[in-house]
């Protein structure tokens, strides 16, 4: 999958991941958190696409940054599916009344996601900052 595709990607894995985690009302504040996470992710890569079309509209498919950009994006949009794909069995599994009281993640395993997705978004953040590639 090309840059383009993995961004438009991410961008509707994070509306899916935000929609299900609406659900979850009085989940603890790991779900704040990854609400938040995903929300700037979701905010900033809007942006970065636009960045990325211009780079290489000029021509610049080869830069080292575009290249490093292309990783992690490969790696928000898995972390994105893992966390839609639990959600997502959650909500297919539990009535809407229960799943509004049950929380389908590991503590441990949520805060993996979060610093991923922290560190992710501070790299998404700068590029979009900088808006150069």
């Amino acid at each position: 999958m090309d840059i383009f595709g993995t961004v438009a990607s991410a961008i509707d894995l994070s509306q899916k991941v935000l929609t299900y985690l609406a659900e979850y009302k009085d989940a603890s504040k790991d779900r704040d958190l990854i609400v938040k996470e995903v929300n700037a992710i979701a905010s900033l890569l809007p942006t970065l696409q636009g960045h990325l079309e211009r780079v290489l509209r000029d021509g610049s498919t080869t830069s080292p940054t575009v290249a490093a950009l292309s990783t992690l994006l490969v790696e928000c949009k898995k972390i994105l599916e893992e966390l839609e794909k639990t959600l997502s069995k959650a909500s297919e599994k539990i009535n809407k009344l229960v799943t509004k009281l049950l929380w389908p993640f590991k503590k441990a395993d949520l805060e993996q996601q979060i610093q991923k997705l922290t560190r992710i978004k501070s790299y998404l953040k700068e590029a979009v900052e900088y808006g150069t590639m």
